[in-house]
């Protein structure tokens, strides 16, 4: 309200219209330009929050009491008020900061306790300022003077500059220019590299964003993105950014070696209010076709400050659709670890000001360990900014931090630039099968109290005695170790990591094929798994834990123990290196003690039987022992052995001796049945009555003679009427053989074979086998070569002895070592051939170093992509020796990403795993089976032409379809199957590519009439 336009009427001084007009008079007047003048500008800063706390009311009356302060300050003249908390004076230079200072002065004396704070700007007019300048230009100057202090609680005036007019301008600019520079091309994407620190490799990308105005040139933004957050627009050019990256995805980094590489974009917090920021996304990915792992969400730590609770739910909404959400600039807040409390990120960025001064700042190498040590431990990932010199990178890598990004590896840089220099740098790009595998090795804290989740014992002061080692390609490298194991090795006598590795490699070492089994049977079971072992007259343990593989490799964590006890007393050192040399000669010790009732384990070399003593009292212990490892037909008697309360009259019975033996088929690491010696030995201790038990290996002589003892035994091996029969005697050893036995007629059809030999193929009975011969099954990758081997058999005579060749068994290949004689009859006549087969495929591995999970898809257990590229090779050297044609068939699970993204990961994982069980189940037996990729599979098989091909795409197909429901949730399964014969190519490269574009040309034909689940 105002009085006749003059005056307001709550603060009874001039209004905007009339101040206009006076100060337009006042600069006509050419004395008071002469001696210059300045417009002030004074504002309350908060003071809305100061309403809504206090009233309306009462902000009036603080309004009233400002104003007429200002008022008594400049006698009446040129003051006025321009709404809301804000007035604006025409004063004297002279008079301009002393009267501005008072004012402050006085309002602070009068509303300090009340929260009222006045910010006030200065505009000094110019000598060489046109006499008709605009009065809201100078107002406007004031202002942006004032606003530029606002949250400056040590400054309450400031004077305008020109480079504030300059951002004035450019504040202005920026919003009317931007939607021309977007359609323009005037803002454009860069890219920045992220290095892996684990391998030096770039492991993804930032996109950021640069502005080249034509006229007014480079645009920080720094400078625009702030303004576009003001004005409103940010979200347009977050959506920009997003569909570059897409496309970039689509056309660029598809055809380079960075197209495994996913991009990180960063979102403004108000994308979360301006639209509907993760629809935009989700339009965008499909449109381009983008996976949702190539593109990760980066939230600023400033923005999750100012709106936590509003961007929670949208943060969350990503993370639950399969993004990974990273958070950025980290410590560049007042609260950083209260967000860091409140949210669950994927990756941490640390802000660039961490490493400023990083050479003279010894406080900054703290600070940065410590962020980095905690994120680990909240089993979140690193990636520090701003790295410019090769000593902090080597830092970085030293304290555990995962990732770094900066000039020191690229500048921002255009796509095709950031690959040029890459190339010249000769920085690999990180694989897209690999990129899990080195995520899952970075969560590892080696500097942390418990890598290992479950409690340890005692370690060395200087640090955890831990190193993550790799298995790549059949050799063992160390990816990191801590300055503890380094030292505990030594202790060992081994005199670094690079001799360590060397031990680890060298195939003729017990620890090589100690490693082996630790790290396959931790694979298989996901547990820890540790074994005792003597080396250099060292009792020590080494603990494995399975991190993670790839195609071509597998990480693990490793510990290693010394438990050697005074080991710098020469005489006790040579009394333990003695004893220590006898446990290893066992399986493994334990100390049984009568009196207490108790078992103790004293050494083991065997990871199978590591967690094997459990229970309370003796008996308990040879119960669960036998129940998971002795053979069932041996169990009475282990227990008899076992059987404390006649343990001493036994040995008593013996005579002369101090012992007692038993021989017992147990269960080795493989989970095979093999004879072991058991021994024990009884002897006094601090007035307890002990037993030593000892368990030996048997070998193959001695377990022949085992089971020839066996055969004559009468309670084992009679009749009805108590006699013992060649027939039962046949029945009886073919029951207790560990090899597979079969025989043949003269026309090489199979008559008969034992259970060791039907389970080993997977066959229910004999039926499935008798009257076919070994082509027929399609078992036999050379069928060729057995023919001929038979022939000579049942013709000449000739005997096969442990004669080696490779198998179909359950989709898989196995290495055999087969052995046959002729049958003859009463006349000397061959009625037909016995042989016998030994899978040697561990034996075959180990010489080569090399471990079954190598070879094997951990969801699925068939062959990986490796597995399966050996076995190709098998059959392609197959073909060119004897011209032998086989088929591959390339499988892909029709709509399986929108299975996952409707049902979540892990059914899609029990769909694998079922596809994989259903296609071994009924194809197993003549297919090689593999698992490639996400909801790939491969099958090869022998064939004759095109209609054995075609045959097997059906079966393929009516397999899967067979699968109707995946755990309590109803479905339908098809696939897209493409068939290629090897006689049509050249080469397994080219085969591979025509099975899958026939796949490819399969789905595209019948997609749009397949729907893959019907909930």
């Amino acid at each position: 309200m105002t009085k006749n336009n003059q005056t307001n009427e709550l603060t009874g001084l001039l209004t905007i219209s009339r101040f206009r007009e006076v100060a337009h008079q006042a600069l006509e007047n050419t004395d008071l330009r002469a001696q210059g003048v300045s417009f002030i500008y004074l504002d309350i800063e908060n003071f809305k929050n100061y309403n809504e706390i206090m009233g309306f009311s009462a902000g009036d009356e603080v309004l009233q009491v400002m104003a007429k302060t200002i008022d008594d300050e400049f006698n009446g003249r040129h003051v006025a008020y321009f709404g809301s908390d804000h007035f604006v004076i025409l004063a004297r230079n002279s008079e301009a900061l002393v009267k501005t200072k008072t004012i402050i002065a006085t309002l602070d004396a009068k509303f300090g306790q009340m929260s009222v704070n006045v910010k006030a700007g200065i505009y000094t007019l110019q000598p060489d300022d046109d006499i008709d300048i605009d009065i809201s230009v100078c107002c406007d100057r004031a202002k942006i003077a004032c606003d530029s202090i606002k949250h400056k609680y040590d400054a309450s005036y400031c004077f305008y500059t020109n480079e504030m007019g300059r951002d004035l301008w450019l504040r202005r600019f920026i919003p009317d220019q931007f939607p021309t520079a977007l359609a323009s091309g005037h803002i454009k994407v860069n890219f920045q590299p992220i290095v892996r620190a684990l391998t030096d490799d770039v492991c993804g990308l930032e996109a950021l964003v640069r502005w080249n105005d034509p006229d007014y040139g480079f645009i920080s933004p720094g400078q625009f993105v702030p303004v576009l957050e003001q004005t409103h627009l940010v979200h347009k050019l977050d959506i920009f950014m997003i569909e570059e990256v897409c496309r970039a995805y689509k056309y660029s980094l598809a055809d380079s070696n960075l197209a495994t590489v996913p991009v990180s974009v960063n979102l403004s917090r108000l994308d979360f209010s301006l639209c509907d920021i993760y629809e935009e996304v989700e339009r965008l990915i499909k449109k381009y076709d983008v996976p949702k792992d190539m593109l990760h969400i980066e939230v600023t730590e400033t923005g999750l400050n100012e709106e936590g609770n509003f961007l929670r739910d949208g943060i969350i909404k990503f993370q639950e659709n399969g993004y990974q959400v990273w958070m950025d600039d980290f410590g560049s807040g007042y609260s950083s670890f209260n967000v860091l409390k409140d949210y669950d990120f994927d990756v941490l960025k640390l802000d660039m000001k961490f490493l400023a001064d990083f050479e003279k700042n010894e406080n900054a190498h703290i600070i940065i360990a410590s962020i980095v040590s905690m994120a680990k431990k909240l089993g979140v990932r690193t990636v520090t900014e701003g790295v410019e010199t090769k000593e902090q990178w080597e830092f970085l890598k030293s304290i555990g931090c995962d990732m770094g990004q900066g000039y020191f590896f690229n500048r921002p840089a255009p796509l095709e630039q950031v690959w040029e220099s890459m190339t010249a740098k000769r920085r690999g790009n990180e694989e897209l099968t690999n990129r899990s595998y080195y995520d899952a090795i970075d969560r590892i804290d080696l500097k942390g109290s418990n890598p290992f989740s479950y409690e340890r014992r005692k370690q060395l002061d200087q640090g955890l005695p831990l190193a993550i080692a790799e298995l790549r390609n059949g050799s063992y490298r160390f990816l990191k170790a801590t300055p503890g194991f380094v030292k505990l090795i030594r202790t060992l006598g081994v005199k670094s990591v690079k001799e360590c590795e060397e031990l680890l490699n060298d195939t003729n070492s017990n620890i090589n094929k100690q490693i082996n089994r630790l790290l396959e049977n931790s694979t298989q079971t996901g547990e820890v798994s540790e074994i005792d072992f003597v080396m250099n007259g060292n009792y020590a343990n080494i603990s494995v834990r399975y991190i993670d593989q790839d195609a071509n490799s597998t990480a693990f964590l490793l510990e290693v123990a010394n438990l050697s006890p005074n080991r710098n007393l020469a005489r006790s050192k040579k009394r333990e290196e003695a004893m220590r040399f006898i446990y290893s000669l066992f399986d493994r010790v334990e100390l049984i003690n009568l009196s207490e009732g108790t078992v103790e384990n004293l050494y083991r070399n065997n990871m199978h039987t590591s967690s094997i003593l459990r229970g309370g009292t003796i008996k308990e212990v040879a119960d669960n022992y036998a129940q998971e490892n002795i053979h069932p037909d041996d169990i009475a008697k282990f227990r008899k052995f076992y059987d404390e309360n006649t343990i001493e009259e036994r040995i008593k019975a013996e005579g002369g001796k101090k012992y007692v033996t038993e021989y017992l088929r147990t269960k080795d690491e493989n989970g095979h049945y093999c004879w072991k010696l058991y021994c024990i030995v009884p002897f006094p201790l601090n007035n307890n009555r002990m037993l030593l038990s000892c368990v030996f290996d048997v070998d193959a002589k001695k377990s022949l003679k085992l089971i020839g003892q066996m055969a004559i035994k009468k309670d084992v091996l009679s009749d009805s009427d108590g006699k013992i029969s060649c027939a039962i005697l046949w029945a009886n050893l073919l029951a207790m053989s560990q090899f597979g036995v079969y025989w043949k007629d003269t026309d090489r059809r199979f008559i008969g074979a034992n259970q060791t030999y039907l389970s080993y193929n997977s066959l229910k009975s004999e039926q499935e086998l008798i009257g076919k011969r070994e082509e027929e099954l399609g078992w036999e990758l050379n069928p060729d070569f057995r023919i001929d081997e038979d022939q000579k058999v049942l013709t000449e005579g000739e005997q096969v002895v442990n004669r080696e060749g490779t198998m179909i068994v359950d989709g898989n290949l196995r290495n055999i070592a087969t052995s046959k004689s002729p049958i003859y009859d009463t006349e000397g006549k061959i009625i037909g051939l016995m042989g016998y087969i030994i899978d040697i495929t561990m034996e075959s591995r180990d010489s080569k170093g090399l471990l079954n999970l190598a070879f094997t898809d951990l969801l699925t257990g068939i062959l990986n992509r490796r597995g399966l590229m050996d076995a190709l090779l098998e059959y392609e050297q197959m073909y060119l020796k004897r011209k032998a044609d086989f088929v591959i068939a390339y499988v892909d699970i029709d709509n399986f990403t929108d299975f996952n993204d409707k049902n979540g990961r892990s059914y899609g994982d029990r769909l694998l795993s079922e596809v994989a069980y259903v296609l071994r189940n009924r194809l197993g037996k003549s297919c090689v089976i593999g698992r490639i990729g996400s909801d790939e599979f491969v099958l090869l098989k022998r064939v004759k032409d095109l209609g054995d091909a075609s045959q097997l795409q059906a079966l393929i197909r009516a397999t899967v379809a067979d699968i109707h429901q995946i755990g309590n949730k109803p479905c339908q399964v098809s696939a897209s199957v493409g068939t290629a014969l090897f006689s049509e190519v050249d080469n397994t490269q080219q085969l591979l590519r025509k099975a899958d574009r026939k796949m490819q040309m399969d789905k595209h034909g019948h997609s749009r009439l397949t729907k893959m689940f019907e909930v």
